[in-house]
């Protein structure tokens, strides 16, 4: 496993580089990879992010600076905020095996680059790229404000259990460069659409409250599971790739703990049924990542 200054020294030797996000980018793994795109090319190197076809509104002007043309052939594959190569989007799997340089913050991580460089005590990969972009040189505004969003994402907007000390340095960090960090805040933690506000009240609407209300069950109605193509992850008996779940697998649901029987990978499952266990009513799908 390498260190931060191995990093670096080896990213130098890089040129011609592919930068990979996995399945259904957020904003750690959108932000770390324009980061170091920048920082990349502030070296001199040319550098690019492979199109990821899953971007969201809120990320994608981020990622779009620095996608990839059709007619780019890399040298040099580096993997962002990506534990296993199953959450590799259809279009990096042939990559899988090419990988130079594997990025990650996850305890989950399966070291799965020719060289690798983990932090599981990072709330977000973001901490980790910040360090090494700072062993290349000075940090700049334009790797600074998606190095903020993955940091920011990842803790929710610092309020998650996981920040720590080091998350707030690297936060003022950044801030001290001058970027426009309330248009982040705003755009990914103040703003709904309209879809999400009509399905909050349909769910707030229909919660039902438990041990002298100090506990509230939120189910999402019908039709709503269906309208809004929601996926909700389950937590698992043992980690999976594929976006199935492997036989002999229990799940449960993170709501009212009913049992998800195995191999329900596919299909939503709408607990109570015959082979489901508990009250909630939520729906469920099982989930890639």
């Amino acid at each position: 496993m390498l260190t931060v200054p191995q990093t670096a020294a080896l990213l130098r030797t890089f040129d011609n580089i592919l930068i990979l996000t996995h399945v259904r980018p957020d904003g750690d793994t959108v932000g770390c990879a324009a980061a170091l795109c920048a920082g990349l090319r502030s070296l001199g190197k040319t550098a690019f992010l492979l199109p990821n076809p899953e971007l969201t509104d809120t990320t994608a002007p981020y990622f779009r600076p620095y996608e990839a043309p059709e007619c780019f052939t890399p040298d040099k594959v580096v993997s962002t905020d990506i534990a296993t190569v199953g959450l590799f989007p259809e279009n990096a799997r042939p990559y899988a095996e090419r990988v130079d340089l594997a990025i990650d913050h996850h305890p989950s991580f399966e070291s799965f680059g020719r060289e690798n460089i983990v932090r599981p005590e990072a709330a977000a990969c973001g901490e980790l790229i910040y360090d090494i972009l700072s062993d290349l040189g000075p940090i700049t505004p334009e790797m600074a404000l998606p190095l903020y969003v993955a940091v920011s994402t990842d803790t929710g907007c610092f309020a998650y259990a996981n920040t720590t000390a080091q998350t707030h340095a690297v936060a003022a960090a950044l801030l001290r460069t001058g970027i426009d960090y309330q248009t982040v805040n705003k755009v990914f933690f103040r703003t709904k659409s309209r879809r999400r506000m009509q399905l909050e009240a349909a769910i707030l609407n229909d919660c039902t409250f438990y041990d002298r209300d100090r506990v509230a069950v939120l189910s999402v109605p019908p039709p709503y599971p269906t309208i809004f193509m929601i996926h909700l992850p389950f937590r698992t008996a043992r980690p999976y790739r594929a976006g199935r779940s492997p036989a002999g697998d229990t799940a449960h649901c993170r709501i009212c703990r009913g049992r998800i029987p195995a191999g329900a990978g596919g299909s939503v499952h709408t607990p109570p049924a015959p082979t489901g266990e508990g009250p909630c009513r939520t729906a469920y799908q099982w989930c890639r990542r």
